[in-house]
């Protein structure tokens, strides 16, 4: 090519970028002639724990993860510590059931809760994480740090919130049911219908294991033997244009049984049967009160009971050795006002008792 043709290329590629529209990627017609309007948005996830209002993950100061559903659902779990144990920088135990450490702290300082509100129930400190099973949440969100002036003393290590999902619009029906070793076995019905102003949904997971013994020339297993069943609704209702009433509820059953022997005064083993029983629920009404285009009331109730009870009992007559009943109950009532003047600036004032 000579120098002659390679000027005139030249000046016709400068002339091109010239032209109106150039260096722009003009959209592609439709098949039905018009051009096509579709973009992709990328959504930002929205978090909730960290200030206690909605917020996108990228502006929250405090380090957070979020695990969505479909990342549980990829991973096969059905119980939060099958979840938590994936997380790094988070160290799962057994001490009186599966408890979670977060920076070194003991377990007593990692708060968790449900919707925002605290799962009661520990033993020495430790709240069971196989309690809580992982089906019917959006997202578990994990702050790392002290977070006690939102949240109180028990959120000095960091905070775990299981967030549920609202129902869907529509119909909805599925089954699933998982078998292991150890007679370890679980089976989830979910149900929900929806419509554009409500929905319900509803959820009963069993979840049992025969236990297992590590040490069979002595009597009582290693891992005792149980049976849990766990109920879930939930429930959403815009009553009026400006009114939104969200209502959840939860409880959970235990059935555990087990044995142990001691060495008695003529020197011969004496076997007894221990049994224990656990009930936890909770229930949490919300109503959501849009006062103008910048105001936010929101009304919440809170209640929740742990119970247990123990009992061990000499299998030769039946005679009781040793008996242990725990209440705990749990009331709260709060309103938080929340008013945006702008995109990034954002006012809450509440009160509670």
């Amino acid at each position: 090519m000579t120098y002659r043709a390679i000027r005139v290329l030249a000046i016709c590629v400068l002339w091109l970028g010239a032209m109106p529209g150039a260096g722009r990627v003009a959209a592609q017609p439709t098949p039905g002639g018009g051009a096509d309007t579709l973009r992709s948005v990328v959504l930002r996830p929205i978090v909730v724990t960290a200030t206690r209002t909605e917020k996108a993950l990228e502006d929250v100061a405090v380090p957070t993860t979020v695990l969505s559903a479909e990342a549980m659902r990829r991973q096969g779990a059905s119980r939060l510590s099958e979840v938590l144990v994936t997380v790094p920088g988070l160290l799962l135990f057994d001490d009186h059931g599966t408890g979670l450490q977060v920076q070194g702290f003991a377990p007593e300082y990692t708060l968790i809760l449900l919707d925002g509100e605290p799962v009661i129930g520990r033993t020495a400190g430790t709240l069971d994480l196989d309690r809580l099973m992982v089906q019917g949440l959006e997202r578990v969100e994990i702050v790392r740090g002290p977070s006690s002036s939102l949240y109180g003393s028990e959120a000095l290590a960091g905070v775990v919130n299981l967030i549920t999902a609202l129902p869907d619009q529509g119909e909805q029906l599925s089954a699933t049911l998982r078998a292991g070793s150890f007679g370890t076995s679980e089976a989830t019905l979910s149900a929900g219908v929806g419509r554009e102003r409500a929905g319900l949904r509803l959820l009963l997971n069993r979840y049992a294991s025969d236990g297992y013994d590590l040490t069979p020339a002595s009597f009582g297993p290693t891992a005792p033997a149980f049976t849990d069943w766990t109920a879930d609704a939930r429930l959403r209702w815009d009553a009026a244009e400006r009114l939104e009433v969200r209502l959840g509820g939860r409880i959970s059953r235990q059935d555990q049984q087990s044995g142990f022997a001691l060495t008695g005064p003529d020197g011969a083993a004496v076997r007894y049967d221990d049994r224990g029983h656990r009930v936890d629920w909770s229930l949490h009404p919300e109503a959501v009160l849009r006062l103008a285009d910048r105001f936010r009331l929101t009304t919440t109730l809170y209640g929740a009971g742990y119970r247990t009870r123990v009992r061990q009992r000499r299998q030769q007559d039946d005679a009781l050795y040793y008996a242990d009943d725990f209440d705990q109950r749990y009331l709260k009532a709060e309103a938080q006002l929340d008013a945006l003047w702008s995109a990034r600036h954002l006012t809450s004032v509440g009160a509670g008792l």
